[in-house]
């Protein structure tokens, strides 16, 4: 399944959703639009989606860097 199809769930209000999207996500991380998990750390979202935004986004960061400095 493919990033597009899998961001969505992350917006379920259901935290098992959004452990198993979390789960399948790190591999595609770095083609997430920062910005779009950045919203989703909010205090006004539920603290399973906050948590998941925030791994995603340390596993966005590091693919970013990795892209950017490959190790040689």
């Amino acid at each position: 399944m493919r990033h597009e199809q899998l961001q969505p769930l992350l917006d379920d209000p259901s935290p098992a959703a959004v452990r198993a999207v979390t789960q399948a996500l790190p591999p595609d991380a770095g083609r997430i639009p920062h910005e779009w998990l950045l919203v989703r750390t909010g205090a006004d979202r539920p603290r399973a989606l906050r948590v998941a935004a925030e791994r995603l986004l340390r596993t966005h960061v590091r693919a970013t860097v990795r892209q950017r400095c490959p190790a040689g």
